[in-house]
């Protein structure tokens, strides 16, 4: 998404060397780092970990209320849990 926008949690930003608004915070440029309130912004294609939610590069992964996720519309899944061993 280069020069594109995201919105993710409350935030806005505009992606390669330009300006990321996060969860109350800020991150700038291309590779740049932005430590957002409960959050992480790492670059263009990076990672950022926000109030619910997991997002690298164009596509995003959230978790969030029994809900997953994937891609810039999401996917959601009722009642989604993570897969474990069952108890015998």
């Amino acid at each position: 998404m280069d020069f594109g926008f995201w919105i993710l949690d409350w935030g806005l930003g505009i992606e390669n060397w330009a300006l990321g608004i996060g969860h109350w915070a800020l991150g700038i440029g291309h590779w740049a780092l932005g430590i957002a309130d409960f959050g992480l912004r790492i670059g263009d294609f990076g990672l950022r970990i926000g109030d619910f939610g997991l997002r690298i590069g164009d596509c995003r992964l959230r978790i969030e209320d029994c809900r997953l996720r994937i891609g810039d519309w999401g996917l959601p899944i009722a009642d989604f849990r993570l897969p474990g061993k069952r108890q015998g």
